[in-house]
């Protein structure tokens, strides 16, 4: 049953100010849910703001034909310590690891960009070059995993980097305005599968 006797709500207003309009989800019955919400899987769907970095190793199939696959294994499991390091540090969480790479979302940009350096510059010393890509938006949380266009632009964004750059959005460059960061200005992109040309920016080392 969806209505509770007034009494009932009266109590349950009066001991933690609660709405008598309002109705707990979990007592709706799931047909009820589907109906209004249009997918059983919608009372599992949330939203929220926070940026993502993708990360790459720069020419990973010349390394694998040069150090041979067993060598490849050591030195990409190196590597994912490494960046995993980095990603905790700086509070990230990791998303996926796409063969070479690492997806990581942090609360903000300035995080994702910090990790990011930090991550280039530590595996240096085992002979592999990072590149990074970063971009602020909103993801769309399915089963607790980011998804959406947010996340697809941070792919495009990384593939634009050189060797030990970190590129970022222009959305970044404005949510970072007035900060210890500067950027160089990398002109417009096409980013694939992504409409309009997006302005992208290089972080300039100090």
């Amino acid at each position: 049953m969806l209505a509770r006797p007034f009494n009932a709500l009266t109590d349950k207003q009066n001991e933690d100010d609660y709405l008598p309009w309002a109705v707990d989800a979990s007592e709706v019955p799931e047909d009820v849910r589907t109906v209004v919400l249009g997918s059983r899987d919608e009372t599992a769907r949330r939203r929220a703001l926070g940026a993502v970095l993708y990360t790459d190793i720069v020419e990973s199939t010349s390394l694998i034909a040069e150090l041979g696959n067993r060598r490849w294994r050591d030195l990409l499991e190196a590597h994912n310590a490494l960046v995993r390091r980095e990603i905790v540090r700086y509070g990230g969480r990791e998303v996926d690891t796409a063969g070479d790479g690492f997806v990581a979302t942090f609360a903000g940009p300035s995080d994702a960009i910090a990790c990011a350096a930090a991550a280039i510059d530590a595996v240096r010393w085992i002979g592999v070059d990072l590149r990074a890509g970063v971009h602020a938006g909103e993801f769309e949380l399915l089963d607790s995993k980011p998804k959406g266009l947010a996340m697809a632009i941070g792919a495009r964004v990384v593939a634009c980097a050189g060797p030990g750059e970190i590129w970022v959005s222009d959305t970044v460059r404005q949510l970072l305005a007035g900060s210890d960061f500067t950027f160089a200005d990398q002109g417009t992109h096409a980013l694939k599968g992504v409409p309009g040309d997006w302005a992208l920016y290089s972080l300039e080392e100090d």
